[in-house]
């Protein structure tokens, strides 16, 4: 995407706090998914679940973001893959910064790490 290392460097406390938060470093999960266990290949899941998707569980609201900057456009799309599942998420911090991830107080606290480290603007 023609990210320069000092953008993607500056990305990596963000993007590893909300993958970590809302994914658990999981690039398949979707909102409302049962986990299996974890062996080594992604998540394997009980259930797969719907809604919010990917590293980043970007829900729908926020499509229209991924879809224009990296043609991803529906959670099935964002979690076809581990790439698709980090693209999306990088594409939703290029655009919007950490914002979406830091709407409120519960917000803040619960990605208090990414609130305070939201890497440089594009």
């Amino acid at each position: 995407r023609g990210w320069s290392q000092r953008q993607v460097d500056s990305w990596k406390v963000a993007v590893g706090d909300i993958a970590g938060r809302e994914a658990h470093f999981c690039w398949n999960v979707r909102y409302n998914a049962r986990f299996k266990f974890f062996d080594g290949r992604g998540c394997v899941l009980s259930r797969p679940g719907s809604g919010a998707a990917g590293y980043g569980q970007i829900t729908s609201v926020l499509y229209h973001i991924t879809c224009s900057k990296v043609n991803l456009c529906s959670g099935a799309s964002i979690v076809a893959s581990p790439y698709n599942s980090m693209l999306s998420l990088v594409a939703l911090i290029e655009d919007q910064g950490v914002g979406p991830y830091c709407y409120d107080n519960f917000s803040r606290r619960f990605h208090r790490i990414a609130c305070n480290n939201p890497g440089l603007d594009v």
